[in-house]
């Protein structure tokens, strides 16, 4: 048992030794690994598929002042904010804007959902919660797939 725990100080160390950036890295693709393996787990039930998006859209909205008055662009920071999260680079933002925008890439990570096999549009289910999300905020989302494995994502009224 001494060894065992000798084992995991040693570990311990080895993981002292990566950056909060790196950390945050691993976080990122071990979230996008876990969203895309799920979306494909469940892309041959639609049903199932709408069910958990539906369900992780009103898990999420749990977290936001649904009680303030949401503007457009304020949806928008807040979910690209929560795309960040998931390693999304924001490359171009235009919040001041009717309708605002922002431009996004590295969600998904194509080279990750590569390795992994599976479709890198398994993605866009996380935009179909934001527009669930924004929905309940009063507003909309919109988005499309833009060149160079882009997302460019608008937020209006209702």
């Amino acid at each position: 048992m001494t060894d065992r725990i000798g084992d995991i100080a040693d570990d311990a160390t080895d993981a002292e030794e990566y950056s909060a950036e790196d950390l945050l890295e691993q976080a990122q693709i071990n979230a996008q690994a876990l969203f895309l393996g799920t979306a494909e787990a469940l892309a041959s039930d639609s049903q199932r598929l709408d069910a958990w998006r539906k369900s992780l859209a009103a898990t999420f909205i749990r977290g936001w002042d649904t009680d303030d008055k949401w503007e457009p662009a304020d949806i928008l920071y807040a979910l690209v904010t929560n795309y960040q999260a998931f390693g999304a680079v924001a490359v171009e933002a235009r919040f001041e804007h009717v309708p605002s925008s922002v431009t996004i890439a590295n969600l998904p990570n194509v080279h990750l959902a590569d390795a992994l096999g599976i479709a890198p549009d398994r993605m866009h289910h996380l935009f179909r919660i934001g527009e669930d999300l924004a929905a309940r905020l009063g507003g909309s989302l919109s988005w499309t797939s833009g060149p160079d494995d882009t997302i460019q994502l608008e937020a209006g009224p209702a």
